[in-house]
């Protein structure tokens, strides 16, 4: 029941996107306008994430299937496109590589920015006393280490560091 109960939340947010679309004299799709409301909706948090998270888990993982009926439309219209098969499938490249490095550089970009705020939430918290003291006793701990591992190799010239005998 709660997955019917989600699947009809999405309907809704999907049946106002076309409703949009019929109503905003836009060339926007009406998905993009489902897609937009949905968001709005979680971010604002008038619609909980839960309240649609395991369909909408459910619907991502079937989405490959969704895309044979447009592979087949591709293939029932082959008589068209066939003269030009060579300019879609070059747009089909360029597009697939750009979409593909934007996705990584802002995934890296997000990463970064997410790595930086965690490295100074605590440090924020700590006097500059204590943050001084932190940082002097990590660094002494790294020498500790590396005194630990007498197999390291040395970072100047990557031959290993000899093994040095301690008095008994």
């Amino acid at each position: 029941m709660k997955y019917l109960k989600q699947f009809l939340i999405i309907l809704t947010i999907s049946f106002a996107g076309e409703i949009l679309h019929w109503l905003l004299p836009l060339p926007v799709p009406a998905g993009i306008y489902g897609i937009l409301l949905l968001f709005v909706l979680l971010k604002t948090g008038i619609l909980p994430l839960a309240s649609v998270r395991e369909t909408a888990g459910f619907l991502v993982e079937i989405m490959p299937v969704m895309f044979i009926p447009a592979a087949v439309g591709i293939m029932d219209s082959w008589g068209i496109i066939a003269p030009s098969w060579l300019e879609y499938l070059t747009m089909t490249v360029v597009s697939t590589v750009i979409v593909m490095a934007v996705s990584g550089l802002v995934t890296q970009a997000v990463l970064r920015v997410r790595s930086r705020e965690a490295l100074q939430e605590p440090l924020q918290t700590l006097s500059q006393e204590h943050t001084q003291e932190l940082l002097q006793t990590s660094m002494y701990q790294r020498g500790a280490e590396r005194k630990a591992l007498p197999e390291e190799a040395n970072a100047d010239t990557d031959a290993p560091v000899p093994k040095k005998e301690l008095p008994v």
